[in-house]
Order: C-alpha cells, then sequence, then structure tokens
C-alpha cells in the first residue's frame, strides 16, 4: 500500500510538472503596433500580392480620405474602448461574411493578426478590386485549411499555424512600442460584403456587426462609423485608423 501510495503521489507530481511547463512554453501573443509598414510588412511575408498594402488614415474628412489609394478593401481600427466589452453590440452569429473567425484566450494579443485576416479573407476572388493569394503561400495554405471550419474551429487552427507565429515574434517587437507592453486597445475590421453591408468584424463578438445594410464605398461608411463612435463617446481620441488598399 505504501508503495501504490508513493507511485500514486509520483504521477501526480509528474502531471502537475508537465502541466505547467505546457503553459510556460505558451505562445503568448504579444500586442501588434498599429504601424502601416507593420502591417503591410508581416502580411506580404505570409503572402498578400506586393499591389496591396495598409495605409494610414489622416482624418475623416473627404479631402482627407482623397489621399488613400483606390480601390479600398477593408478598413482596420485600432481603437479604446470605454464600455466592458459585454456591454457593446454583439453581431449576428453565422451570418454577414464570407470569412469570420473567433479570438479565444490562446491568442492573447492576436487581435491586429485577426483583423488583417477578417480584411484579406473578405475579398479574395479574380479582378482588380480583389486578392489574388497564391495557394502554397501561408496565408493560401491557411485559408485552404480552414474554410470548412467553424469560426471557433479557425481560431483553434490559428493557435496552432506555427507558419504566422515565426514572422509576428519579429514584427511584433518593431514601431515606437515595448513587445512587454500592455494594452487597452483592439483592433477590428470593417468589410463591405457580398449583399452590400458595411460590417465590423471582431473576433470577441458574437458574429459579424451590421453597422449600415447598404454601404458602396467601406473607406467612407467606416470612416463615419468610427466619427461615430468618437462623437458618440463609445471610444476615445486614442485611436488609429489604416486602410487595406491598392498599393501607390
Amino acid at each position: 500500500k505504501a508503495t501504490v501510495s508513493v507511485l500514486n503521489w509520483f504521477c501526480r507530481r509528474i502531471t502537475t510538472l508537465m502541466s505547467a511547463d505546457d503553459h510556460s512554453t505558451r505562445y503568448k501573443w504579444p500586442p501588434l503596433e498599429s504601424d502601416p509598414e507593420i502591417f503591410t510588412n508581416y502580411m506580404a511575408s505570409m503572402g498578400l500580392p506586393a499591389n496591396w498594402a495598409f495605409s494610414e488614415l489622416l482624418g475623416f474628412e473627404d479631402d482627407l480620405l482623397a489621399f488613400v489609394q483606390k480601390p479600398v478593401l477593408a478598413v482596420v481600427l485600432n481603437a479604446e474602448y470605454t464600455k466592458k466589452r459585454g456591454e457593446r453590440p454583439q453581431g449576428d452569429v453565422g451570418a454577414g461574411a464570407q470569412f469570420y473567425m473567433k479570438q479565444t484566450s490562446e491568442l492573447d494579443n492576436a487581435c491586429g493578426v485577426i483583423a488583417a485576416l477578417h480584411a484579406v479573407y473578405n475579398n479574395l476572388g479574380d479582378g482588380p478590386a480583389k486578392v489574388q493569394l497564391h495557394p502554397e503561400s501561408v496565408l493560401g495554405k491557411f485559408h485552404g485549411a480552414i474554410m470548412g471550419m467553424s469560426p471557433a474551429e479557425r481560431a483553434t487552427a490559428l493557435e496552432n499555424f506555427d507558419d504566422f507565429k515565426q514572422e509576428y515574434k519579429n514584427v511584433a517587437g518593431q514601431g515606437q512600442s515595448s513587445r512587454e507592453r500592455e494594452t487597452s486597445h483592439h483592433f477590428t475590421a470593417f468589410i463591405v460584403n457580398e449583399a452590400g453591408e458595411l460590417r465590423e468584424l471582431c473576433g470577441c463578438k458574437d458574429g459579424p456587426l451590421l453597422i449600415h445594410a447598404k454601404c458602396d464605398d467601406v473607406l467612407k461608411g467606416a470612416a463615419q462609423e468610427i466619427l461615430r463612435r468618437v462623437n458618440d463617446g463609445e471610444i476615445t481620441h486614442s485611436l488609429s485608423v489604416m486602410a487595406l488598399n491598392i498599393a501607390a
């Protein structure tokens, strides 16, 4: 009996140590700097074609939006929110976007990557205003692997997709902020879907959030919504906005 007790204790101890080791070695996604050059370089290394890039919005007035090269496929917002996550609109489950994925606790601060994936994967196709991915690129392989999955399963797939992590470690240390910084900001993406709806995609919501039922200009539509949120106090003035658009 004493031998059995010692053996049981030893097995429990080994299990505890293995669990602690797994936790300590779990990859933690640090915050990504809201910098269009960093986003462009990162997504290009993953397979985004050279004719597409992220660029900064200098303001919300029409004359400032005119500086953004057209066509614009999506808008990425990085904002500080004044309400808790559960107090904000949660979107529609299973509707409103060609591609949508969740953000799990395992993905930590990967909301920048998720916003970029939402921007790119909702604009695939043929023609000058669509993104064509090489099937053997990281973006192409990941897209092919997850399209039959649920939004939650796609998040799990990203957790375990090492190709994204390897380059992410490099770009997360770039920019003006430290890799170890705490952040209260969050990235989301705005797209116009096949039904002509302006939707906000955030992996922390239940699903794509309907902003406008009819929208033919994602840049102006998103800019108007972001400005409304600032004026209504839903987000602070501490924000940055990028567009996924044709490269200059």
